[in-house]
């Protein structure tokens, strides 16, 4: 929270709450809606969504060390059988976002220097979704 109040600018005010109820342990913040100088604390969508999370993320791995590749591969596979919105998604949001947005990808460089339609060479086709789809 040190951390945040760095970003914010100001002192908050919270409690949080560890939450052992799922697969995943989880921990829930509740800020107080005040800033230092008592002010409405006005918090950016973005930090909201992503860099609360990013923060997190880096203090897990100062604490804890880098996730191993099994790690990352078992987070995946539960994304992909999630019936929300997960990382998964976010990512691949983004990069059907920047797909559209005309901004080229390392998959899209390899493709372009691929002998035929995909990185490695075999054909594929690319979808009204912005994806490549092997025929």
């Amino acid at each position: 929270m040190r951390r945040m109040e760095a970003d914010l600018g100001t002192h908050l005010e919270w409690v949080a709450v560890d939450h052992w109820d799922t697969a995943n342990p989880h921990t829930h913040v509740v800020l107080r809606g005040v800033d230092d100088v008592g002010r409405d604390l006005v918090i950016d969508r973005e930090y909201l969504s992503h860099g609360m999370r990013r923060r997190a993320c880096e203090l897990a791995s100062e604490w804890l060390g880098p996730r191993t590749e099994m790690e990352l591969r078992q987070a995946l596979q539960r994304d992909v059988k999630q019936e929300r919105w997960t990382n998964l998604d976010r990512q691949l949001s983004d990069l059907r976002a920047r797909r559209l947005a005309g901004v080229a990808t390392a998959t899209d460089r390899r493709r372009r220097n691929a002998p035929a339609g995909t990185a490695d060479g075999s054909p594929s086709v690319l979808g009204p979704d912005g994806f490549g789809h092997a025929r």
